[in-house]
């Protein structure tokens, strides 16, 4: 429990307010130190808000600074009826696509249904499964244990053996309620897998058997693109035709004559796609400008804006982005620059865009465009190149800064308890000081008042 202080009870002066006073005059290199230690670690912030914007612009830039992210392809399809597709990177061109029948897994069902999915009827013992069919053929066994001859631990010994052979496994229920009412399926695992069962399970009271012949037969998908026959043994056709994809919902219908009725389908340069992509890249840019800048975004300033305008190194990088916008590329085609592309620069420092320039240019050489996006020389493959430099999460802009800063921290923190301590020692002595003046002031008071009394007992002092 501390002592109790009755400050200036004996000279009657303020020493509280006298103490405090003496320790905020002493306490301002304290403060300044705290005030810097905040300004840095604010700065901080600020750069790792400008650090995540670098990368921002950086992700904004991933479909712009390669020729494959810039030369991407839409597909449109006559009917979807038969086929869908998915494009990536195509030459564009128009085709005609038929399906002839679509594949088909073998399914296999058990040859009588049972009254139990969980009755131990089946016993113990192995499956084998011959897996495709002559000089090729391979078997396969299943082992069942003791205790798991029930029809759902025999789907479940199947599947978990699945990768192995191919065959996956399922219980249908007919319905019948109090009656025969459970099948085993096996499906292959695509049409080229074809398989038989035999079972050598014991010692319960039912037999496991499948129906031959299976109830739907493999078979292998065909389809045309331009005349020209394709198999698959899916359902899925990848790079018949490069960068495409089909999918194949169902046989195309036949005209009067037998022959099927194709889908015609068009591939195309997504020019729009690119616009959407510039567009992300102006939107990032203006966003790094506008934070450096302070200016208002929305009804208050970003925290931390404004706080880098200043800094030396965030404008020589600031100046470095605002100058590769300006790149020219060094090629005799059409164009050259973003300044030809619909981009250009505000007194702010801000971009616009005019996706009609880009459109325009695209139309009239897509080529080049890519050239002066994403060529060898390409104004965003150099700022891929500089922004993953300045983004480096070893050398880059904000890790350095934070090394330099976190030292610089360190070191003022260390300072700060040097000081706090050397304040504590101050107020301490100033406290014992006029405390010991206090005492001093009210023994002194104590022999006057003495002094008083005894003088005036004396004769001719007195009343």
């Amino acid at each position: 429990m501390s002592a109790i202080n009755f400050s200036g009870l004996a000279s009657g002066l303020d020493t509280e307010s006298i103490i405090k006073g003496l320790m905020e005059a002493e306490s301002q290199p304290l403060e300044r130190l705290q005030q810097t230690r905040e300004y840095e670690q604010a700065k901080l912030n600020a750069f790792k808000a400008y650090d995540d914007k670098l990368s921002a612009l950086n992700s904004a830039i991933s479909g712009l600074y390669l020729s494959s992210g810039i030369q991407q392809s839409k597909v449109s399809l006559s009917s979807e009826d038969n086929v869908t597709a998915e494009v990536t990177s195509a030459s564009a061109g128009t085709y005609d696509v038929a399906v002839e029948q679509t594949a088909r897994v073998q399914k296999s069902v058990s040859d009588k249904a049972y009254a139990s999915r969980s009755d131990d009827v089946f016993g113990s013992g192995e499956l084998v499964f011959t897996v495709g069919e002559g000089a090729e053929a391979v078997e396969h066994t299943v082992a069942v244990e003791d205790g798991k001859g029930a029809l759902s631990d025999i789907m479940k010994a199947i599947n978990d053996t699945s990768q192995e052979h191919g065959i996956s496994a399922s219980i249908i229920d007919n319905g019948n309620e109090g009656g025969d009412r459970y099948h085993l399926m096996l499906s292959g695992a695509d049409s080229s897998t074809t398989f038989s069962m035999t079972s050598s399970l014991a010692g319960g009271t039912e037999q496991l058997a499948i129906q031959d012949p299976p109830v739907q037969e493999a078979r292998n998908a065909i389809a045309y693109i331009d005349g020209i026959q394709i198999t698959s043994d899916t359902n899925t056709i990848k790079n018949a035709l490069n960068g495409v994809t089909l999918h194949l919902e169902s046989a195309s219908a036949t005209d009067g004559a037998g022959e099927l009725v194709p889908t015609t389908m068009k591939i195309e340069t997504d020019t729009a796609s690119v616009t959407e992509k510039v567009e992300g890249f102006v939107a990032a840019y203006n966003d790094i400008v506008s934070y450096v800048n302070g200016i208002n975004q929305g009804e208050e300033a970003e925290a931390g804006a404004g706080m880098l305008r200043g800094d030396s190194l965030v404008k020589t990088v600031t100046r470095r982005l605002q100058g590769l916008v300006s790149t020219r590329v060094d090629d005799s085609g059409n164009f050259d620059s973003l300044a030809q592309l619909g981009l250009s620069t505000n007194r702010d420092g801000t971009l616009s865009f005019d996706s009609s320039g880009l459109e325009s240019a695209m139309n009239e050489d897509f080529s080049q465009v890519v050239d002066v996006l994403a060529g060898d020389s390409g104004v965003f493959k150099q700022y891929r190149n500089y922004l993953n430099d300045m983004t480096s999460s070893s050398d880059g802009l904000y890790a350095t800064r934070e090394d330099s800063t976190e030292s610089t921290l360190k070191r003022i923190d260390s300072d700060i308890e040097r000081t706090s301590a050397r304040l504590e020692r101050r107020e301490e002595m100033l406290r014992q000081r006029f405390a010991a003046m206090e005492e001093m002031v009210a023994m002194f008071n104590s022999q006057s008042e003495y002094l008083t009394q005894q003088m005036d007992k004396m004769p001719g002092y007195g009343g």
